[in-house]
């Protein structure tokens, strides 16, 4: 990957990190939306490019400095990337979902959203690094902010049992 050729983006997904980091301490529910919206478009990025191009996924490889994302990326994952990606597309989708409901799972979306993320920063350029980690910050200060609000995290649930 030449991170020199793709600077303009890896800026912009930086400020759009940044503002999703300010929001979540301001307005929580903006950025929740915003994350929910990227999650399911990145999803069909992923989809189309598992369908049609796996073999560009291999190009993460060269992106990442730990040696076990690049020797999981050259050997297991380059023979499987089609089904790999299909699933991650699919975690992403249901993340992206999950954040848009208020109230049962918005708190997993944000949870699975922050793992996922958090999972990718070995790939440094590959996962536009930092902006996968302020994205993930961003998910946590909601879960905080929403959770604090409320008292606890599913304390709907906990009434309807009573």
């Amino acid at each position: 990957m030449q991170m020199s050729s793709n600077i303009p983006e890896y800026v912009l997904a930086d400020i759009i990190s940044c503002l999703l980091v300010l929001l979540a301490l301001w307005r929580p529910r903006m950025p929740k939306t915003a994350m929910g919206v990227l999650f399911i478009s990145a999803a069909m990025v992923n989809l189309h490019i598992a369908l049609h191009h796996p073999p560009a996924y291999l190009d993460f490889a060269d992106s990442t400095t730990f040696w076990l994302y690049q020797r999981l990326i050259h050997d297991y994952f380059s023979r499987h990337a089609s089904g790999f990606m299909l699933g991650i597309a699919g975690l992403q989708c249901l993340a992206g979902l999950f954040m848009a409901d208020r109230q049962h799972t918005g708190f997993i979306g944000l949870a699975g959203t922050a793992m996922l993320l958090l999972a990718i920063v070995p790939l440094a350029a590959g996962a536009v690094y930092p902006s996968s980690v302020l994205t993930s910050l961003a998910c946590v200060i909601v879960l905080y902010r929403e959770n604090v609000s409320s008292a606890a995290p599913l304390n709907h649930v906990h009434k309807s049992h009573r």
